[in-house]
């Protein structure tokens, strides 16, 4: 298995495989960073790719066979080619192993660090929605039981630091509507992160979310430098996006904000703002908080 994947020919066999990854959605140049910083590993049936409990964090990408997923010792899933296993550790890189996962027969899989898959995923900004729509879709699959509906709607707010006072301001604006409104401001990434499961928590809690974008960060693509939103608002809104679906997930920013936002997210359509002269953020966010009450009470609960 692992010789076809090896030399000149080899490599672009694998580039070309890797470039249809879910995380990598057919980016030849993020392809090539993971095969260049990426170890081929071949598995025999019953090899152990990471065992639950462990400390280890590497990321790897399925080539082919498949491997079988076990949370204390139950069979709770099965990864195959264009999968990746140990993601997890991209958000939380000191969490030990959540799950065991085994070979199910011969297996050839793409052993990346840690620190060289974030790299690389910094490299390449789109990849995180991509990454984010994986985790939900395992969200999805970790559900054991039926999810009882809220009493009231809950809103998750997800911004930066920066952005906290316009997140306030909504949740003051609603006060009155029958809405649970949740600002969030922790991010995910980095040893000061969140526990992702307390992330998770949230998404699985959430009616609707809605994330502030704001010109937070500077991107540089095809040349062209342009303002971004933080990666952690964007690798957020992709989370809910796959739990919640389109409907009930919302991007707020200023209507003069020029701001790049990843091609998986175009589809949302952005409630704006328009910001006055006098900073009065009551008076800027009352419109946003009319088209979510508006959304909110023709949707409902989950």
């Amino acid at each position: 298995m692992k010789s076809r994947f090896e030399g000149t020919d080899g490599r672009q066999r694998l580039v070309e495989v890797l470039k249809a990854q879910q995380v990598v959605e057919h980016d030849e140049k993020l392809a090539q960073q993971l095969a260049d910083q990426g170890e081929l590993v071949q598995f025999s049936a019953g090899d152990s790719l990471v065992v639950q409990g462990s400390a280890d964090n590497d990321v790897y990408l399925l080539i082919q066979g498949e491997a079988n997923v076990y949370v204390n010792d139950r069979h709770v899933a099965t990864r195959g080619p264009r999968e990746c296993i140990g993601e997890m550790a991209i958000i939380e890189p000191a969490a030990e192993r959540s799950a065991t996962v085994k070979a199910k027969a011969s297996l050839l899989a793409l052993k990346v660090p840690e620190p060289a898959f974030r790299a690389a995923l910094n490299a390449f900004p789109h990849a995180w929605p991509a990454l984010a729509r994986v985790m939900a879709d395992r969200l999805r699959q970790r559900a054991q039981f039926h999810r009882p509906p809220n009493q009231n709607p809950v809103l998750f707010i997800g911004c930066a630091t920066e952005t906290l006072p316009i997140a306030e301001a909504i949740q003051l604006g609603l006060k009155h509507a029958g809405i649970v409104v949740r600002p969030w401001t922790a991010g995910v990434f980095g040893p000061s992160g969140v526990p992702v499961d307390e992330l998770l928590a949230q998404v699985d809690a959430a009616d609707f979310a809605a994330f502030i974008f704001s010109p937070d960060d500077t991107v540089t693509s095809r040349g062209r430098s342009a303002w971004a939103p933080r990666d952690n608002v964007v690798f957020e809104l992709g989370l809910f996006m796959g739990r919640l679906e389109r409907s009930r997930t919302f991007i707020i920013k200023a209507h003069d904000d020029d701001i790049k936002i990843p091609s998986d997210l175009l589809g949302i359509n952005p409630i704006t703002y328009v910001r006055n002269p006098a900073g009065d953020i009551a008076t800027m966010v009352g419109p946003v908080c009319t088209e979510l009450r508006l959304v909110v009470a023709r949707l409902g609960v989950r």
